[in-house]
């Protein structure tokens, strides 16, 4: 992973922290308020302040339980999906390796991997790194193959 996506994802965590807790404290002042007008008001609910106090804490306690539990699925349920994408970028990271080690090798065993094949691999694996790749690397991908299209045409020149 490089450095600007990490730091990219530090921020999110950051930023949805912090709106998490924005949330909660607006909860609970709503609830303090809520709390404040019924004391005020007098509603002949017959219930004692100190029990008033106990519900309210109860129900903030009840809140941020809650809000707690709801982030921490959305941070597992965000991991999860980061998991499946890594596995898929894997396998076209994998292909793209093992297609140029075999290109290697048999340029090293003084074969060459036809021009057929080449753009076969090329045209095939394309569409899978737009869909999977990470956008460094599908920049990177085409510089690659602006600079490998370069090469032919100077050797057909």
């Amino acid at each position: 992973m490089d450095k600007k996506s990490l730091l990219n994802d530090r921020l999110n965590l950051l930023v949805g922290f912090i709106a998490f807790v924005v949330v909660l404290i607006f909860i609970a002042g709503v609830l303090w308020v809520i709390s404040r007008v019924i004391l005020k008001l007098d509603l002949k609910l017959d219930v004692d302040n100190e029990i008033a106090a106990a519900i309210l804490t109860a129900s903030i306690a009840g809140i941020l339980s809650t809000g707690a539990i709801v982030y921490q699925k959305y941070i597992e349920h965000k991991q999860k999906i980061e998991l499946e994408l890594r596995e898929k970028k894997i396998l076209v990271y994998k292909e793209f390796l093992e297609f140029w080690f075999h290109a290697l090798e048999s340029a090293k065993l003084k074969k060459s991997v036809s021009e057929k094949e080449m753009t076969d691999f090329i045209f095939k694996f394309t569409p899978k790194l737009m869909s999977w790749g990470s956008d460094e690397v599908v920049h990177l991908y085409s510089r690659f193959k602006q600079r490998f299209s370069n090469i032919d045409t100077d050797k057909k020149n």
